[in-house]
C-alpha cells in the first residue's frame, strides 16, 4: 500500500492543493520512478482530480522539475548555519538524508529515467551556494570535491543499504549500525587511513 500524504502543514492549517500535489508526487515518483508514476495515483494521494495537477504543474515532466525545486528549498534551510566540526557536518547531512530518504530514491530514478538533470539551473545555484558554505576548506578548487566526499559518506548507508547487512550483519537503519558507522567516520577523521603499499619494504 502506498504511503499516505500529510494534509496539514501547521497545526490547524490545511496544506494547499499545490503542496499536497507535490507531497503526493514525491511519494509516487520515489516508489514507482518517473516513467512508472501515474497521475491518477498522484491525484488520489493528493485528494484532488488530475485536471488540477495539469492546471498547477502541466505534465509529469514539469511536475518532476517542481519536486526537485522544492527539495532544494527544504535543503537550503539546513545549510543556513553549518556547525564547525566536520563530524557535525556529516551528522547534519545524515540527518537530512534520514528525514527524507525518498530524496536518494528520486536521485537514483532521475539517473535511470532522464538524459538531463532535472531543474538543472536551480540545482547548480544551490550546489554552488552549499559548497561555498564549507569555507573551512580554503582551497576553492578542492572545496566542491570535499563536499562530494562528505555527502558520499553520509549517503552511503541509505544509497546501498544491502552493504550494511553484508558487511556488518546489521541493517542500515538500526541503532547499532548508525552508532558504529558514526564511530567509524570519527575514527577516519581523527586518524586517517594509512594503507601501506604491500610492495614497500
Amino acid at each position: 500500500m502506498g504511503a499516505k500524504v500529510a494534509t496539514r502543514t501547521k497545526k490547524g492549517e490545511s496544506a494547499s492543493t499545490p503542496e499536497r500535489i507535490l507531497d503526493a508526487a514525491v511519494v509516487e515518483f520515489s516508489e514507482h520512478g518517473f516513467a512508472g508514476a501515474r497521475m491518477d495515483r498522484i491525484a488520489k494521494r493528493a485528494g484532488c482530480n488530475k485536471q488540477l495537477i495539469y492546471h498547477h504543474y502541466g505534465g509529469k515532466e514539469k511536475l518532476s522539475d517542481m519536486v526537485f525545486g522544492r527539495m532544494l528549498t527544504q535543503q537550503s534551510e539546513k545549510f543556513s548555519d553549518l556547525p564547525d566540526s566536520t563530524l557535525a557536518i556529516i551528522d547534519r547531512l545524515s540527518e537530512m538524508i534520514n528525514e527524507k530518504p525518498e530524496g536518494i530514491r528520486l536521485l537514483l530514478w532521475e539517473r535511470l529515467s532522464f538524459d538531463r538533470i532535472l531543474a538543472e539551473q536551480a540545482r547548480r545555484e544551490h550546489t554552488c551556494a552549499m559548497t561555498q558554505s564549507f569555507d573551512k576548506v580554503e582551497d576553492e578548487e578542492l572545496r566542491p570535491y570535499v563536499v562530494m566526499a562528505l555527502v558520499a559518506l553520509a549517503a552511503f548507508p541509505t544509497l546501498l543499504p544491502q552493504f550494511a547487512v553484508l558487511g556488518t550483519g546489521n541493517t542500515a537503519d538500526s541503532p547499532e549500525f548508525k552508532a558504529q558507522y558514526r564511530k567509524a567516520i570519527e575514527w577516519i577523521l581523527t586518524h586517517g587511513l594509512s594503507l601501506q603499499d604491500s610492495n614497500e619494504g
